[in-house]
């Protein structure tokens, strides 16, 4: 079972982000904003009913909801639907340039946590929180992410942002390295290892050693992002298959956040 956890979020995010892809880039924008509120409601729902379930196949549903709302909100993310107010930072001091960023994306993140509070509390106590796990993992992946891209990072692939949300660009720094990667790299691993461990106890219970390896992955693509935020390699590749090649959008630490 541990193997399958890992085979379905493997394949359900690449899948995902395939799908967003090409989406942003051949359909209309008020129709694919249009589909990801549906998605949003849907997922929403999914995630309250399977939040009462307990079980293997909850585990599974309750991941996928919580994917589909993320990608909800990656995709109005990308067409430029909630964002902000940019404007240029008035200085280039860190905290100038740091509430110029804030505000360039503030309704979208102002969305995000805001529907992450409501999820949580819409299914806590519930025997299957896998939803609103799967979705606060992506949320703080994303979130570093934005502050390693913010600090600066060797490959922040800025020019392959679609152009509702090029602009976003120059609120990013390239260096070589930034004080917060190490820490993001030793929490995010150091949760992948836990998790990783409750998956494979022989104690813990089916439902949640699924839930457990499922989110594992998640977070372990979110740290191979970040890894190769900081080599010449593109973490936007990552998502086409091949590394160092024409890359293709990535959801979790490409999109400036994805990605969500």
């Amino acid at each position: 079972m541990s193997a399958l956890a890992v085979f379905y979020a493997l394949a359900v995010w690449w899948s995902i982000t395939q799908a967003i892809l090409w989406l942003v880039r051949l359909s209309p924008k008020p129709a694919l904003n249009a589909a990801a509120l549906v998605l949003a409601a849907l997922s929403s729902v999914l995630a309250v009913l399977a939040s009462r379930e307990a079980g293997v196949h909850a585990a599974f549903v309750g991941f996928t909801a919580g994917i589909g709302l993320w990608a909800a909100f990656e995709i109005t993310f990308l067409t430029g639907a909630i964002l902000g107010v940019d404007t240029p930072a008035r200085s280039q001091s860190l905290g100038a340039r740091a509430w110029a960023a804030l505000k360039a994306i503030i309704w979208h993140e102002g969305a995000v946590l805001a529907t992450l509070i409501l999820l949580v509390a819409a299914t806590g106590g519930d025997p299957n929180p896998a939803a609103a796990a799967t979705f606060a993992a992506l949320w703080l992946m994303r979130a570093s992410a934005k502050l390693n891209l913010f600090l600066g990072v060797q490959n922040h692939c800025a020019e392959f942002l679609p152009p509702p949300v090029a602009h976003l660009a120059r609120h990013f720094r390239r260096a070589n390295m930034n004080p917060m990667f190490p820490f993001s790299i030793f929490f995010g691993s150091l949760a992948v290892a836990v998790l990783l461990r409750a998956g494979f106890d022989p104690a813990t219970s089916p439902h949640d050693a699924t839930a457990s390896m499922l989110i594992a992955t998640l977070i372990g693509l979110g740290v191979l992002e970040h890894w190769l935020m900081v080599t010449p390699l593109s973490p936007l590749a990552l998502w086409s298959g091949k590394l160092g090649a024409s890359p293709s959008r990535s959801l979790l630490a490409g999109s400036a956040n994805l990605s969500n």
